[in-house]
């Protein structure tokens, strides 16, 4: 290469040797702190995202990780409340130690790779799912605070998302005006929404006793039993003014608090009417 006189190497003064020497020196300044922690940042939420994607690798089997079907869709009566092959996968035993076993066995590799801590690549796991604002990654949130061993964590959430079904119902008080003016009023198609977001939760929620029946994650007799009413009532808000075989299932079903046969035979009684 030329130097700035337009020399050759060979051709240079002693003195120009000198300046080109000194400016090729590299000087050894340290690395600004904000830089390093800019760069754990983002290395962090990085793994954090790779985490997710073999989580919902793991979990698509049985349907942990499904679209929610767009409005167009969903409004119609003959669409399914619950994803198809729901019920075979409920059906079905459930090894949730392995489950968990595998998430647990990547989680490891990815922070022995790239030298990060697994409290952190959850934390920010967590901060992604935005869980309850995404009532679809119930179980992505449960199963990312089993990683770190905070079940009580975990039924805090479904708790939770159960309460916030209970509080759903106050919300949904003329389902039927679908009867008189058809489906075109507002309200019939505000309903929609929660309609679809009821089920939704529904779903993960029972995907969630699913995995503690499986082993997964222990859970208290109190939360078992909200949990258990979350799903129910859910399922109502759904398939109230839809779906009457479902509501004639969730009846049938063992009670969850004292029963009042005389009222419950007249709100019975004016459903089959309708």
């Amino acid at each position: 290469k030329e130097n700035l006189s337009g020399n050759e190497p060979d051709q240079m003064t002693p003195d120009e040797c000198v300046d080109v020497k000194k400016d090729s020196i590299i000087l050894d300044a340290s690395i600004p702190p904000i830089w390093l922690e800019w760069r754990r940042n983002i290395l962090t939420s990085a793994v954090s995202r790779r985490l997710l994607r073999e989580m919902a690798r793991i979990i698509d089997p049985f349907l942990g990780d499904v679209i929610e079907a767009p409005m167009k869709l969903f409004r119609r009566h003959i669409h399914p409340l619950v994803p198809y092959g729901a019920s075979h996968v409920l059906q079905e035993a459930c090894d949730g130690e392995a489950i968990l076993s595998l998430i647990v066995e990547y989680l490891e590799q990815l922070c022995t790779s790239f030298d990060v801590s697994k409290a952190s690549v959850v934390e920010q796991a967590l901060i992604i799912v935005a869980c309850p604002n995404q009532p679809q990654r119930i179980v992505f949130a449960v199963l990312l605070h089993c990683l770190t061993a905070r079940a009580d964590l975990a039924e805090d959430i479904m708790r939770q998302a159960a309460h916030d079904q209970m509080q759903r119902c106050e919300a949904f008080i003329v389902p039927n005006d679908d009867l008189v003016q058809g489906r075109k009023t507002k309200h019939n198609v505000s309903s929609q929404y929660i309609r679809r977001q009821a089920s939704i939760v529904s779903f993960q929620l029972e995907l969630c006793l699913w995995l503690h029946r499986g082993g997964a994650f222990p859970m208290s007799g109190l939360a078992l039993k909200e949990t258990t009413i979350g799903v129910r009532v859910g399922l109502v808000v759904a398939a109230w003014g839809r779906c009457h075989e479902c509501l004639e299932n969730i009846i049938k079903c063992e009670p969850d608090c004292a029963m009042d046969f005389e009222r419950g035979r007249q709100l019975w009684s004016s459903m089959k009417m309708i």
